[in-house]
């Protein structure tokens, strides 16, 4: 064998073994199936970058293929393309959340999806993906840490005043003060002591409880009353509704009072009979005294009545008058004379009257 023959069988060798391992990592990394892209946005990818795997459910579906800004340059967002394989992209679902997480501990980054529910549509590649934020825990320890230490930055003067000895002081004042406050309310004779030791205060306090009770619902029926009373008048009828709510009414109560007050304004200013009765002159001093004179006069005559003078005194109080006066009467009745007398003065009366007038026939 010759040493051309040798040396391209070797070249032809590891021409076969080098295909073989391209295939071979090729069908470990997937690089021979079909994939599907996808595309999600976040405001922070936290270091990620291409060639991340992307995870549904632990299981490598897909990589990271770039990453990048759009050409808005108002939108911040960094946008993340990734290549999933067909098979598994039925199981993107429209609720199905991308979310930046820690591959290692070296802090390698990758792309984790959330498991899509069965009943949800698949996500068309065309549609952006959900994404959640990704938490970096450095940074939360470091705002707990800050947090920590303004807490204690506040608390370092309070502890310093806990520190000191006249504060603690005070405090032991102050409890010794409670204490002497409380022995004189239990050991003492004053009002707090009967407040809480005696049952006749404890059936004052309740009487007084009741009483409160009943005043309040006394003032609870009379607030219903005065809402009933509120409603009536916002719903009517009635005058009062009428005045809050009737235009005309409202304008003609405006009216009579306007000309109430003008004729209290004229009986003030003005001289006419009631202004001299309210405010007093020298016609309505004499008006005044004539009637107190005839007040007077009208005393004395109802006096001298009941006293039995003269004629209606004497009907009043005489009682002989009043028989006589009867007698008188009934004797005229039946005085035979004075009846004919009576008949012949109606039939002479009848004799002097005119015929009746007859009229014409037309």
């Amino acid at each position: 064998m010759t040493r051309q023959l040798k040396v391209g069988l070797f070249v032809i060798f590891g021409l076969m073994l080098t295909m073989a391992t391209v295939f071979l990592i090729g069908d470990t990394r997937g690089l021979w199936q079909p994939k599907v892209s996808y595309h999600t946005a976040f405001a922070d990818v936290a270091g990620l970058k291409p060639g991340a795997p992307v995870r549904m459910g632990g299981v490598d579906i897909g990589t990271v293929t770039s990453l990048g800004h759009s050409a808005d340059a108002n939108d911040a967002r960094a946008f993340v393309k990734m290549q999933i394989s067909r098979k598994e992209a039925a199981r993107i679902k429209t609720d199905t959340v991308a979310t930046v997480a820690n591959k290692g501990l070296l802090g390698d980054k990758m792309i984790e999806l959330s498991v899509g529910s069965t009943d949800a549509p698949p996500l068309s590649p065309k549609q952006l993906m959900p994404s959640e934020e990704p938490s970096d825990m450095l940074a939360a320890a470091n705002r707990v840490a800050r947090a920590a230490e303004n807490a204690i930055g506040k608390i370092a003067p309070l502890a310093q005043a806990l520190g000191d000895p006249r504060f603690a002081a005070d405090i032991r004042g102050s409890m010794a003060d409670v204490h002497s406050l409380l022995d004189a309310i239990v050991h003492g004779d004053g009002p707090m002591h009967r407040f809480f030791f005696d049952p006749r205060e404890a059936d004052r306090l309740d009487g007084l409880l009741t009483s409160l009770s009943t005043t309040s619902g006394r003032l609870n029926a009379t607030l219903d009353n005065l809402q009933d009373i509120s409603t009536r008048l916002r719903e009517g009828p009635g005058i009062a509704h009428a005045l809050v709510y009737d235009g005309e009414m409202s304008k003609s109560a405006a009216g009579a009072v306007e000309e109430l007050h003008k004729d209290l304004r004229a009986i003030r200013e003005g001289n006419g009979m009631a202004h001299a009765l309210l405010y007093g002159d020298d016609s309505s001093q004499h008006v005044m005294a004539n009637l107190n004179s005839m007040s007077d006069d009208l005393k004395a005559i109802v006096t001298g009545i009941r006293q039995g003078k003269g004629t209606l005194g004497a009907l009043l109080v005489d009682p002989t008058v009043y028989e006589d006066l009867k007698s008188v009467i009934g004797n005229v009745e039946r005085n035979q004379v004075l009846r004919a007398l009576v008949r012949y003065s109606i039939k002479a009366d009848e004799q002097n009257a005119p015929p009746p007038r007859v009229e014409p026939r037309r």
